[in-house]
């Protein structure tokens, strides 16, 4: 396969979030580096590149022309992908852990939602442009995560996760205790569902509904990985949940390298992709759910840096995920085959036509992203920066594998 660079760079920090654009194959990929790209996923093309000093922590969309990013040093900033520009919207007291945006109907104006390790929960008024939030909620605990569907917030705190109706934030709808026994990582909300995927530091994944009744009959929790070789506890932290938008399907991504995807109603594990040699920080669904996003980094031990593996986002064809022959239960001890875990043929082709799937690779070096706060709310490590290399979906010729980065060739319709 041929190789090329993409223009303006690439990630050359350690990723933080990914996050698809509301109506296109745009990704958006924030990074410790204190750097925020956008992507296009069809053209594999950087068409966006902006810089700052504190590392950001988050991102969301607007829109198509906007994007809002949450920092270490306390502030939330809006980027204009037109006039290429940034400025202040919001500000914190510590470092910004989370951010989302919520634009609906039932609303006057737009809302951005921001979550702190200053205990925190603010809302700004996008119209008012201030810097001082129009609505506050403070926690007993950090906020780690949170999630908004149309005016609901789902706000992970500790072991609880607090529902809130963006009309009247004078007290929570509800407040559910996790059956999660250490903190919450993650979160994800879903409309469809009417309920909710949570994600602990020990590995445990707990799906949850609103609804009392349906939550006792339908709720459960499972842990990804049950045991490890030693037939002790593999405590692997889940740092991240995407739903899938039109089906009952999530993915987790976790410290192992493991970004796994399972069907929420049969409680199977659908698909675990090829581990990663360093965690998982971020996945993302596309707009229709045919694309699944995978951000990895990579760990440093003692101190030093990694210098022979890669930093890469993975673009996936997740079309194809469906329950398998002989689907993997959550709480099973037993591995996927290799068999297993590759995608099914589409419908109309024989499992003996399936190819596989073209994946875009962005390669770089870096220190891990878990990098610690220091002063100032800046990370005590900083990423460093390397030149980043696309393979093309050019399957004409095909090349030997760069180093730290795998090469697949594009499933033809």
């Amino acid at each position: 396969m041929a190789r090329r660079s993409l223009a303006g760079g690439a990630t050359a920090g350690a990723a933080s979030r990914v996050r698809f654009a509301p109506t296109s194959n745009n990704l958006l990929v924030s990074s410790w580096d204190s750097g925020l790209r956008l992507y296009d996923a069809d053209t594999n093309t950087l068409r966006f590149k902006a810089e700052s000093e504190p590392a950001l922590l988050d991102c969301c969309f607007e829109d198509e022309s906007a994007a809002f990013a949450c920092c270490s040093d306390g502030s939330v900033r809006r980027y204009d992908f037109r006039s290429v520009s940034q400025d202040t919207v919001g500000l914190h007291d510590d470092a910004v852990s989370c951010v989302e945006y919520s634009q609906t109907a039932e609303l006057f104006s737009a809302q951005i939602v921001t979550g702190s390790l200053d205990k925190k929960l603010q809302l700004w008024d996008t119209k008012i442009r201030n810097v001082t939030p129009t609505s506050m909620i403070t926690f007993d605990s950090d906020v780690s995560s949170l999630s908004v569907c149309g005016m609901y917030i789902s706000v992970a705190v500790a072991r609880n996760v607090y529902f809130y109706d963006m009309r009247n934030l004078t007290g929570p709808v509800k407040a559910k205790f996790s059956p999660l026994e250490y903190h919450i990582r993650c979160l994800q909300s879903s409309s469809e569902w009417n309920g909710y995927v949570a994600g602990s530091v020990d590995g445990v994944v707990a799906l949850n509904y609103l609804d009392d009744v349906t939550d006792r009959n339908l709720g459960y929790a499972f842990r990804c990985h049950p045991n490890s070789r030693n037939g002790r506890s593999n405590l692997v932290a889940i740092n991240c949940i995407t739903i899938h938008p039109c089906k009952k399907i999530f993915v987790t991504g976790d410290d192992g390298g493991y970004a796994i995807a399972w069907d929420g109603q049969s409680k199977k594990k659908l698909v675990e992709l090829p581990s990663f040699s360093g965690s998982v920080a971020s996945v993302a669904y596309n707009h229709s759910g045919q694309l699944l996003a995978v951000a990895p980094n990579y760990h440093h031990e003692a101190d030093t840096i990694c210098c022979g593996s890669g930093h890469a986002i993975s673009l996936k064809i997740s079309c194809g995920f469906s329950v398998p022959r002989k689907a993997v239960a959550p709480n099973s001890q037993r591995r996927p085959s290799q068999e297993t875990c590759r995608q099914m043929p589409p419908a109309g082709r024989s499992d003996g036509d399936a190819r596989p799937l073209h994946t875009v690779h962005v390669a770089t070096k870096e220190r891990s992203g878990r990098a610690a706060l220091g002063r100032g709310g800046k990370p005590t490590a900083r990423p460093r920066s390397h030149t980043a290399h696309a393979i093309p979906p050019d399957t004409s010729q095909r090349a030997a594998p760069h180093k730290g980065v795998a090469c697949c060739a594009r499933a033809e319709p």
